[in-house]
């Protein structure tokens, strides 16, 4: 008798992992579909929708708490030859720094600095600062630099469990260094493969080709992130029905 009530308790705790299971992915793809109806009505400033090659993405990042300001499926004949996503980091603090980086360099160093980069087109920002001219703004420069590292580290600490899910990526993943995808903190903070510079400086077929290696980059790691927002809840669901166990 013991044993029969025993395997009764068994059957109805099994079902209720699955009924919980089933729950948590009927409100994952809910979840899915409210995003992405709200993507949908999503327009840039010419008044275009998001690119369809970018929008799992954008729809997968933004459910996963990092909403983005802007992207690009990535085009031969416009814009970037490579797939981007920009990110809106709103926290105060982070706010804060990036006007107080903004400002800085309008009001100090941008009229003098553009003045230089005419003069000397072919030098890097560096090496500007490094002429005769360069060399009074070089105090402002340094501040400036200063500034920009606790914006940056700041971004940095906001978007680490994405620089986590980056790395857990390519642990299981291999491409080229090229291809790799990495987060870009300068003015805009942008998530793309290291390459995509590069596409200005290669020939039409050149960028064709690897306009195709970093969407695939990208499609993979959406695929990645896809399978981690639909998987995390579930397991989730079975920890939190273990640290609180139906009362008896």
């Amino acid at each position: 008798m013991y044993s029969r009530v025993f395997d009764i308790i068994f059957l109805l705790i099994i079902s209720f992992f699955s009924v919980a299971e089933c729950h948590e992915a009927l409100t994952k793809h809910q979840q899915w579909d409210n995003v992405a109806k709200e993507v949908d009505s999503w327009v840039d400033g010419l008044g275009y929708p998001i690119d369809q090659g970018i929008k799992e993405t954008v729809i997968v990042l933004n459910l996963l708490g990092f909403p983005t300001r802007q992207s690009c499926e990535g085009h031969l004949n416009h814009g970037e030859a490579s797939p981007w996503i920009d990110f809106a980091i709103t926290q105060p603090e982070f706010v804060t720094l990036q006007n107080q980086v903004s400002d800085f360099y309008q009001v100090e160093l941008k009229e003098s600095f553009q003045t230089l980069r005419i003069k000397y087109p072919l030098l890097s920002r560096n090496e500007i600062f490094q002429t005769q001219e360069g060399e009074s703004l070089k105090p402002a420069y340094e501040k400036f630099l200063y500034l920009h590292s606790l914006f940056q580290n700041e971004a940095k600490k906001i978007l680490l469990p994405l620089f986590e899910l980056l790395d857990k990526f390519y642990q299981t993943h291999e491409c080229t260094e090229d291809q790799k995808l990495d987060i870009l903190i300068e003015g805009i903070i942008r998530l793309r493969s290291r390459g995509w510079e590069m596409q200005n400086q290669r020939s039409g077929d050149e960028r064709n080709i690897h306009l195709k290696l970093y969407v695939a980059e990208m499609n993979a790691f959406t695929k990645f992130l896809k399978d981690y927002f639909f998987q995390q809840t579930a397991s989730n669901s079975l920890m939190e029905y273990a640290e609180h166990p139906i009362s008896q």
